[in-house]
């Protein structure tokens, strides 16, 4: 242990670099309007707004939640009526763009718990993280779940 008022040497941190790993570049920003089918994308190159359509089977739920991952993937994840207990309140939808006016969706494994009034988030660019609910059923508000994009599974 070093002496009060002595020098320290410290030593140097080794630098962690992944390999072939470049920083992700966001392209666009979303948001999702509730009730519809409809998606503003705002361009970070152009610095322009878009107003797009998503094909999907049922408007966008009311408390929803979604996510963009840094490798601008964008996730959809559960929402819709509590009292009636739509299929919605377990679904995960990617929405895929693809340089239309119409953005394409495709619909990935469901959810282990109902999810309204959730949260989401991206780790490391490879799961979704969701947590709470106002759900009561099977407690979800208490539960979390982890969602691995690669593999399509809770």
């Amino acid at each position: 242990m070093a002496k009060p008022g002595a020098a320290v040497e410290s030593q140097p941190r080794p630098q962690v670099v992944a390999a072939n790993a470049a920083p992700a570049q966001l392209e666009s920003i979303f948001v999702l309007e509730r009730d519809s089918k409809t998606i503003y994308e705002y361009d970070l190159i152009k610095k322009q707004v878009f107003r797009r359509q998503v094909n999907i089977p049922q408007n966008f739920q009311h408390n929803f939640a979604y996510v963009q991952t840094p490798s601008n993937k964008l996730f959809l994840v559960g929402g819709g009526d509590i009292q009636r207990k739509p299929p919605s309140l377990k679904q995960c939808y990617q929405i895929v763009k693809n340089n239309t006016n119409v953005f394409d969706s495709i619909l990935m494994d469901d959810m282990k718990y109902a999810r309204h009034g959730h949260s989401v988030c991206c780790l490391n660019d490879k799961f979704l993280i969701v947590t709470g609910s106002r759900c009561e059923e099977d407690e979800a508000f208490k539960r979390c779940e982890q969602y691995n994009i690669d593999l399509d599974l809770w």
